[in-house]
């Protein structure tokens, strides 16, 4: 509308602009968000009756993270070679919990964190499978 108003200058102005904000601008903003937080989705198996999930969140909270969602399953049955499955036997009982989590982009040390406390059997990051078997290949097993 600038250039058939005779004003070429205006029109040229308002072009480059435009894409100084589109090519610019916008995949700076999407970088500095990116950068800032990130969602990370993690399932853990823990024994039961313990207070380890009191243990996990705290880790989680003190670490920068926060808990966006939980949702938990208790495994009908114990592992192999831990007993009856009747509590107070001396059995494991285990308990699936799967966390959503927003916290710092530069964090990676939480899995291991997580790992290392009492009670935990299991890390898996990013699993989102409820029904996982407590008893497969982990990719992060936890330590004695």
């Amino acid at each position: 509308m600038a250039a058939g108003a005779g004003l070429p200058v205006l029109a040229i102005a308002t072009a480059v602009g435009y894409f100084a904000v589109i090519y610019g601008f916008t995949p700076l903003a999407a970088r500095l968000q990116r950068s800032q937080h990130r969602t990370q989705l993690i399932q853990i198996v823990y024994q039961d009756g313990c207070g380890v999930l009191r243990q996990i969140m705290n880790t989680c909270t003190a670490s920068g993270w926060a808990v966006a969602e939980l949702s938990s399953r208790q495994h009908t049955l114990p592992p192999p070679g831990t007993g009856t499955g009747q509590p107070g036997q001396g059995d494991i009982r285990p308990v699936s919990v799967t966390i959503s989590l927003q916290g710092p982009a530069g964090d990676d040390n939480l899995v291991p964190r997580l790992s290392g406390l009492d009670g935990v059997l299991t890390v898996i990051p990013g699993h989102a499978d409820p029904d996982a078997d407590p008893d497969a290949e982990r990719r992060f097993p936890a330590t004695p």
